[in-house]
């Protein structure tokens, strides 16, 4: 045989061998793992915390004896680990990994001060126990723990989130979430858009708040305070004024709109509307006075007649009013009021409520 086939049939015979190879399946060393070294009669426990570093390496911490260490290791037929320890140990780890038990076993060499003790060593990663609902640590499967496993206060008996008013998420059925259930903030505690953002407590103090309805006629007079700063009276009356009254069971009763521009007038601390029609929804007369640093007083009179009014079967009602159109209320320009329990009175069909 020549020398030239000799090699031709080397090269072949090589990449056959090499052909033949399974290559490694991927495998992920992240979690936790631990087991034993043991050299001789002298068995060391060892815990050891690691993360992929690469398709085929990994590093981490560990504690063997309850001495600090820390490792970096490869993969490839064989593991191989690498370990220095706080107290000089330092350690060589070669093993198999068997892939079904997620473990790893081997031979290990330590040194430490130039001496050299051979070893075995047997590791294998914790099995994630399974989540424990009612514990109140949120586990991988659990969307919120709560402590408990009482259904309706938003974490289910099997820590799934309970959609409810008042928890920062907005569910079906809610037009707004503040993560409270307070009224009176813009979102009210039934998750629902209020027309006025409350920013100072002047607007809710009403004093007076005189509301007073029969058949046909319906007047209100009202004293409240803004923050100075949104206190515009021309913009009252370029985009005019909303009125709106719930009754005591959060049913709309009344919402009434009177445009801007026609029928208002304005003076340097008033703003006035006067149609003797009553063609928007009734409304004959307002007056609005507003005045003031800091906070604004705002002195209102609303009177109308032929229009929407109150029979007193809803009561006691919530009164709001924007001073301009819906943005007035959303900077605070506008008043809030809910009329307190026994604060309206009936006789015969004039209803009266302070």
């Amino acid at each position: 045989m020549t020398a030239r086939r000799a090699l031709v049939l080397f090269v072949l015979a090589y990449a056959t061998c090499a052909s033949a190879r399974t290559p490694l399946p991927p495998y992920d060393f992240t979690g936790h793992w631990s087991g034993t070294i043991t050299a001789g009669v002298q068995v060391l426990t060892a815990d050891a915390d690691l993360a992929a570093t690469g398709a085929r390496t990994f590093a981490g911490t560990a504690v063997v004896n309850d001495v600090s260490c820390t490792l970096r290791g490869s993969r490839k037929r064989k593991v191989i680990v690498r370990v220095a320890c706080a107290d000089g140990t330092k350690a060589r780890l070669a093993g198999i990994l068997d892939l079904e038990h997620d473990a790893l076993a081997g031979v290990a060499r330590l040194r430490k001060r130039n001496r050299h003790t051979a070893a075995t060593f047997a590791i294998a990663r914790a099995v994630a126990s399974a989540p424990v609902c009612g514990d109140a640590t949120v586990e991988t499967g659990e969307e919120c723990d709560d402590g408990n496993t009482v259904a309706g206060d938003g974490c289910s008996p099997t820590c799934e989130r309970e959609p409810r008013c008042g928890d920062g998420i907005l569910d079906d059925g809610e037009e707004c979430d503040d993560g409270n259930t307070k009224s009176d903030d813009g979102c009210s505690a039934t998750c629902l858009l209020e027309p006025c953002q409350v920013i100072v407590p002047h607007q809710t103090a009403w004093s007076p708040a005189k509301l007073i309805a029969t058949p046909g006629r319906f007047l209100l007079h009202a004293r409240f305070g803004i923050a100075a700063d949104v206190n515009d009276l021309q913009n009252l009356v370029d985009e005019g004024l909303e009125l709106m009254i719930d009754g005591a069971s959060g049913t709309s009763l009344m919402d009434v709109v009177v445009p801007g521009g026609t029928g208002w007038g304005i003076s340097a601390t008033r703003a006035r509307y006067r149609d003797v029609t009553g063609a928007a929804d009734g409304v004959r007369s307002i007056v609005v006075r507003a005045r003031g640093n800091g906070i604004a007083t705002v002195d209102l009179k609303l009177s109308s007649h032929g229009g929407p009014t109150l029979d007193g079967a809803d009561a006691p009602p919530v009164v709001t009013v924007l001073l301009g159109d819906a943005t007035a209320g959303e900077i605070g320009a506008c008043g809030h009021h809910a009329y307190p329990s026994g604060s309206c009175t009936k006789r015969g069909k004039k209803l009266t409520c302070r």
